[in-house]
């Protein structure tokens, strides 16, 4: 999915051999340990299935999870619901496509921009767009 590296160029595509659950894959625990990130941003096919159980299991492993829920589906509301509350009572953090790529953008930009309170900061903040 090329749309996903606009604003994650970092992130890594791990081809699994049909398992429902990523997190039993050897591959998939092996990458998100070698990249020595705690925070993990997950979507899938199906919230209640896909991205439930991996995100369950990172949980487990001592991550930080953000089911991304519009990127997902499942074949019914009451899923949908049901997956939700889940999460939540789970610390799995639920969000969206959107706010996904504002905090990525918001991030890169931050990274280029002087802090606050340098003396190399302006007196004025100014917006970028």
């Amino acid at each position: 999915m090329p749309e996903i590296h606009c604003d994650a160029p970092h992130a890594v595509y791990v081809p699994r051999k049909g398992e429902v659950n990523a997190w039993d894959s050897d591959a998939f625990p092996a990458e998100v340990r070698s990249t020595g990130c705690k925070t993990l941003v997950m979507a899938d096919v199906w919230t209640s299935v896909c991205v439930m159980f991996p995100a369950l299991d990172s949980l487990a492993a001592g991550h930080d999870v953000y089911a991304v829920l519009d990127a997902s589906r499942d074949p019914s509301d009451m899923a949908s619901r049901i997956s939700l509350a889940r999460y939540v009572q789970s610390g799995v953090k639920p969000t969206s496509t959107t706010h996904c790529r504002r905090n990525s953008t918001a991030a890169g930009r931050a990274r280029k921009r002087p802090k606050w309170r340098s003396s190399t900061a302006s007196s004025r903040p100014t917006m970028q767009r």
